[in-house]
């Protein structure tokens, strides 16, 4: 059984929230806080999902500039490559040790390539972590933040009902209407 709050409003009417996790607020975040009036949030998801965006396409043609530049450069511009060459070969060195000075610098330059653009790909992943986290925040928190806007519009807590599902709440809530005026009928009022 879930709980489910009904909150009344004099003009608004009556609107009956569940309690728990969110699916629709954690797969369709944006639009399911601009449905539920959760304004501030949902422009900070949106801002958060529009920087994440652009911050993939950036790191993105990062890597592939970093990628083309190392492998296109000549010989005598490898400076940056040659001075990290000592730290990435200690890891090569072993296993390629017969190999001409030549092809231990396009080793090295490779492995410095490699090591740069992991670099840009964990910078990339951990910008996307957050937006995950947000969606599970909203997911979590979301109908908590829906209940407290309700009363913050006027909205005030009828009762909290305990039911399997939204149609569940509004039978029992119009049997004990229709009781409620069957007691008044009976008794004359």
């Amino acid at each position: 059984m879930k709980n489910f709050y009904v909150y009344e409003h004099p003009k608004y009417g009556q609107k009956i929230e569940k309690e728990g996790f969110s699916f629709l607020g954690f797969f369709f975040t944006t639009i399911w806080l601009l449905i539920k009036r959760l304004y501030i949030p949902a422009l900070a998801f949106f801002l958060l999902f529009f920087v994440a965006t652009l911050s993939d396409r950036v790191i993105t043609e990062l890597i592939e500039s970093k990628v083309e530049k190392i492998v296109s450069l000549p010989q005598n511009e490898l400076n940056e490559i040659d001075r990290y060459k000592d730290i990435y070969w200690q890891e090569i060195e072993p296993a390629n040790k017969d190999l001409p000075d030549n092809d231990k610098l396009e080793l090295a330059t490779i492995a410095y390539a490699t090591e740069q653009v992991k670099n840009l790909e964990i910078a990339g992943f951990g910008i996307w972590l957050v937006v995950v986290a947000f969606q599970f925040l909203v997911g979590f928190k979301g109908r908590a933040w829906v209940l407290s806007n309700l009363e913050k519009r006027g909205f005030d807590l009828v009762e909290k009902v305990q039911a399997h599902t939204k149609d569940a709440v509004l039978a029992e809530l119009s049997k004990r209407n229709n009781d409620k005026v069957a007691g008044n009928t009976a008794t004359g009022e």
